[in-house]
Order: C-alpha cells, then sequence, then structure tokens
C-alpha cells in the first residue's frame, strides 16, 4: 500500500507555512503538491502537474511532469497525446497549480472525463477560463477509473485530498 497526500492551492487560496507558491516565494500566488508516501514527487509549476505510477510502490515514479493549461494553448494537445500514451492500469495523480481551465479543450475535457472525472464532463462553456485560480485535484487508474477527486473554487481553498493505493 502507498499512501498519496495532493494537495492544490489556487493564486488566491491561502499559503501553507512551510510552503512556497510556483514561483518560489513564500506568498499567495498558486502551489500545489504530490506526495507519495510522504516523498514530494510533484514539481509544482503552473498549471497540471502530474505523477505516473505504473504499480502503488514504485519508486522512482514513472513520470513526474506538469502542462502548462493557464498560459500555453498548446498544452491541451500535448496533454491528451501524454494521457493516451500511459499504458492501462497506470495510477495517474493530479494537482492543478493557479488554473488549469484557461487553455481547455474539448477533447482534453473528454479525456479527463475518460479517466473517471465528474469536473470535466461539464460543458466547455462552463469550464473554460470561468473558474481561474480553482484548486483540484484527481487519482485514477488508468482503465479502471476514479479513485478520487475533489475541487474548490477560486478563493475557498486549497483541496487536500489523502489517498491510500493497494
Amino acid at each position: 500500500m502507498v499512501r498519496v497526500t495532493i494537495e492544490s492551492g489556487g493564486a488566491t487560496d491561502p499559503l501553507p507555512p512551510g510552503k512556497s507558491n510556483w514561483m518560489g516565494k513564500y506568498e499567495p500566488g498558486g502551489w500545489c503538491s504530490i506526495k507519495v508516501n510522504n516523498a514530494e514527487e510533484g514539481l509544482n509549476s503552473i498549471g497540471l502537474n502530474i505523477v505516473v505510477l505504473k504499480y502503488p510502490e514504485q519508486n522512482p515514479p514513472e513520470h513526474s511532469t506538469s502542462f502548462d493549461l493557464c498560459k500555453d494553448p498548446t498544452a491541451c494537445n500535448a496533454l491528451v497525446g501524454f494521457f493516451r500514451g500511459l499504458q492501462p492500469n497506470r495510477y495517474i495523480l493530479m494537482s492543478a497549480c493557479c488554473s488549469i481551465t484557461d487553455c481547455l479543450s474539448q477533447e482534453l475535457c473528454d479525456e479527463l472525463a475518460a479517466l473517471g472525472s465528474g469536473y470535466f464532463r461539464k460543458p466547455m462553456q462552463e469550464l473554460s477560463g470561468a473558474h481561474r485560480n480553482e484548486s483540484w485535484v484527481m487519482v485514477c487508474q488508468k482503465g479502471v477509473g476514479l479513485i478520487k477527486e475533489s475541487f474548490r473554487p477560486a478563493g475557498s481553498g486549497p483541496t487536500v485530498e489523502n489517498v491510500d493505493i493497494n
């Protein structure tokens, strides 16, 4: 069994003591954390941060990466390709840093929904740019489904979840 602690803070969410935002500053500005058995594996980069495990006890992870869905319009297509390239049964740990809805595509929403997201099943007009600086986390297993998903609107976070994966 592995313990995953996954955190997401939007730009207006309070920064916990001792944490830095994605710019390395100790002030509000968006942050995230993906810990596997208390070891930080996430990048704390702007956009969607992702850690992929082939099996729960894998160390180091198969992937630790981020996609700037806040500022980079090409990131959606790259992320769709990333998800499609993952082998079945991989554990995917995701955490938003700042905003992940500024550069959305229907294709990306469909991929996230296929992984089990309820949040990204909403119509595009409700999602795209509408929830800037939200906090969102998701843990799923590709081809199996959702393990945990949590969301808080801008200024209402952070979102913090602990998940045990067997």
